[in-house]
């Protein structure tokens, strides 16, 4: 796994979350390092980031395993570091692939996830400028080794793009693994135990719905209709009341 904190003058460090992230120096040498200037609460990863004015295009090269399958996540948050109140917008590739246009926010943060695999020995990721006097920038770089059979399902010469993580205007913590090409049995999240409701409908998953769920304290509901050979049709264990509670819904 790499994690990189970009324009980040220290060799490394621990967040609170156990996670070390390095420097970004022995990724990329062009560029110039900058630290925001947001008044707002954010991580140690977010206050610094690389600009690159100079080139049109800009790339992070990365040694992976050829033929792995990888999770890249590239997080941009502008925090008014130059002083202009101007957040850019420019384009994101992987690979030498079109991935997204980044429209940055003036004091938000700004990320995308992109899964596919890996072709080479190196896995790129780059910037883009598009537009201008609009620089390119980037404040963290991730990316995860991943297990080959996660989604099985899809072709390995398509990419996965996240679309969605969190349910606009919902009041409850929910896992949306909705047509996510999950298949084989359900992988074990049992750590994320303040969730209340699990989206798995459009999945080929089987099997019995896993023990770890039924000590979840906050489910409410598991949504697992439409799935291409669905889970045993049973309500989660142990029977507590808490669980007798809970529902599995079908439709």
């Amino acid at each position: 796994a790499y994690n990189i904190d970009c324009g980040s003058d220290s060799d490394s460090f621990t967040d609170e979350n156990s996670i070390t992230w390095v420097g970004d120096n022995l990724f990329n040498q062009n560029g110039m390092t900058q630290a925001v200037q947001s008044n707002k609460s954010i991580s140690h990863v977010m206050e610094t980031l690389r600009v690159f004015t100079t080139r049109k295009k800009n790339c992070y090269s990365i040694k992976v395993d050829k033929g792995a399958k990888v999770l890249v996540r590239a997080s941009f948050f502008y925090g008014n570091y130059d002083n202009k109140s101007s957040p850019p917008t420019f384009d994101l590739q992987f690979d030498g692939n079109y991935w997204d246009t980044v429209e940055t926010s003036s004091d938000e943060l700004v990320d995308r996830e992109v899964i596919y695999v890996v072709k080479g020995e190196t896995t790129s990721v780059c910037v883009a400028q598009t537009t201008p006097n609009q620089f390119p920038f980037m404040s963290a770089l991730e990316i995860r080794s991943l297990d080959s059979l996660m989604y099985s399902l899809v072709d390995s010469n398509f990419a996965l793009y996240l679309n969605r993580r969190a349910a606009s205007s919902a009041n409850e913590t929910i896992r949306d693994l909705s047509s996510f090409g999950l298949s084989g049995l359900l992988p074990d999240f049992s750590s994320m135990d303040v969730i209340e409701t699990i989206d798995l409908h459009n999945n080929s998953l089987v099997g019995a719905v896993p023990d770890f769920l039924g000590t979840f304290p906050n489910l409410k509901e598991l949504r697992v209709r439409h799935l291409t050979h669905p889970f045993r049709q049973t309500y989660l264990q142990p029977p507590t009341q808490s669980a007798r509670r809970r529902k599995t819904s079908y439709q």
